[in-house]
């Protein structure tokens, strides 16, 4: 589930932070109030949780993912390996 930020439009009641992050299902409505302090919300852009080291070679391996490389025209292979892989239907 994506979690969505959202921004108090006046002061914050006692207990609450000016943003506060909400677990939500895509396409659910937008939060109008705040489920602590009841008091107007309003949901905000953030930039993406993520770095590109997440998708080093290394990084991806751990996952259990394999990182290809296009060599030629439909042609593939593991990236630092000499194993060529035929791009699938051809």
């Amino acid at each position: 589930m994506p979690v969505y930020v959202y921004e108090h439009t006046g002061d914050p009641g006692k207990d609450c932070e000016k943003e506060i992050e909400i677990h939500q299902e895509f396409g659910s409505d937008h939060l109008e109030k705040c489920p602590k302090c009841k008091r107007k919300v309003r949901r905000i852009i953030k930039s993406a949780n993520f770095t590109v080291d997440h998708l080093a070679p290394t990084a991806l391996k751990e996952k259990g993912f394999t990182k290809l490389v296009r060599r030629d025209k439909g042609v593939y292979e593991i990236e630092g390996a000499a194993r060529d892989m035929k791009k699938p239907g051809t």
